[in-house]
């Protein structure tokens, strides 16, 4: 049989709310002409990057083009944000 009595304890448990006071903070990747190719290789979709221009947002899409000695990288930002090209 189920007891209607509860102990305070228990009525402070089931009645309390948690309300934690911290800040999510999104780790943002700095990448630019500089960055090293295991850098660039560490982005993934949904990382948060910003270049030296100060053009930032999360990856949508990455695109990496080998032409001749050269490596394009294009992240493809959020809609609005734009797209950032590192050549290697």
């Amino acid at each position: 049989m189920r007891s209607n009595y509860t102990s305070g304890l228990e009525e402070s448990k089931n009645t309390r709310t948690v309300s934690l006071k911290s800040k999510s903070r999104i780790k943002v990747v700095r990448i630019g002409r500089h960055s090293t190719l295991s850098d660039l290789a560490n982005i993934k979709l949904g990382t948060y990057i910003k270049n030296d221009e100060g053009l930032k947002g999360k990856v949508l899409q990455i695109d990496i083009v080998e032409v001749r000695y050269e490596r394009h990288y294009y992240f493809r930002l959020e809609k609005g944000a734009g797209t950032i090209l590192i050549i290697k």
